[in-house]
């Protein structure tokens, strides 16, 4: 037998079952249609017994009530694990989560604590998919960066009612903000640039020079307002600011969705 046919077996569906039979290869091959011979190498390759140790010695065991004993041990301890699956496969999506998708389950979560409504959330790969989907009538509302929707509003499918800003954007046709529409709500993407916490000031500063210059370039600020996003450039305690304040922004969202992790004490 070659490593072939068990790499495309799903292993944690026989384990479970390998468990559920109290060891019963047999049995294992029958429910999940698996040849013997590769249950039996996975089970030596992954050390199933050993996992399984005190359930099968009470299958063996010759005491009257031990072998039920071990039969409802091994339905306890498949229950167990499942649990564990499904909250280690929670875990590894929510690491999978890209960017886009985070930020947008962010923001529309934003809005509906912000104006005190609750919302179905329909998860999309991305901003796109999303704006796609109002444009063709699938949800009724959707939460991004405007930029998303530039096409279709210029062609009159969709249309956006407010900015999470401070103030109104020109590109957008000085559009109201949440705010002036009674919804206190100031969040946004934004991007960074971050050095060593070591870095010498003079080589900050210089870096912060460098960028301050580039985007003030007509060049820069024509690129972004033809891809209609806004630009603006904060530096120093300018720059602290408003990190702390959208940090504090997405926290209180984070908390309220219940994605916080603490930290182990370990």
């Amino acid at each position: 037998m070659t490593d072939e046919p068990t790499a495309a077996i799903d292993r944690e569906n026989c384990f479970l079952l390998f468990a559920t039979f109290a060891g019963d290869i047999v049995r294992t091959s029958a429910a999940s249609g698996v040849p013997a011979a590769a249950i039996l190498k996975m089970c030596e390759e992954e050390g199933w017994h050993n996992k399984l140790a005190p359930i099968l010695a009470l299958k063996k065991s010759t005491k009257p009530g031990d072998l039920e004993r071990g039969l409802n041990r091994a339905l306890n301890y498949v229950q167990a694990h499942k649990m564990r699956l499904i909250v280690q496969r929670a875990i590894h999506r929510l690491t999978e989560l890209t960017q886009a998708e985070f930020e947008e389950q962010i923001f529309a979560a934003g809005l509906e604590h912000a104006a005190g409504f609750q919302m179905i959330m329909v998860p999309f790969k991305g901003d796109s998919d999303g704006a796609i989907a109002l444009a063709g009538g699938h949800i009724d509302v959707h939460v991004a960066v405007p930029v998303s929707y530039k096409n279709l509003e210029e062609a009159r499918k969709v249309r956006i009612l407010a900015i999470a800003d401070n103030v109104r954007s020109p590109l957008y046709r000085n559009l109201p903000t949440f705010r002036e529409n009674g919804v206190d709500l100031i969040i946004g993407a934004f991007h960074g640039v971050y050095v060593p916490k070591a870095t010498p000031q003079a080589i900050i500063i210089r870096i912060a020079d460098a960028l301050d210059q580039a985007m003030r370039s007509k060049n820069v600020q024509m690129n972004y307002e033809n891809a209609g996003a806004g630009l603006t450039f904060l530096r120093d305690a300018e720059g602290k600011d408003y990190l702390a304040k959208q940090n504090a922004t997405y926290l209180s969202v984070i908390e309220k969705l219940g994605l916080r992790v603490t930290p182990s004490s370990k």
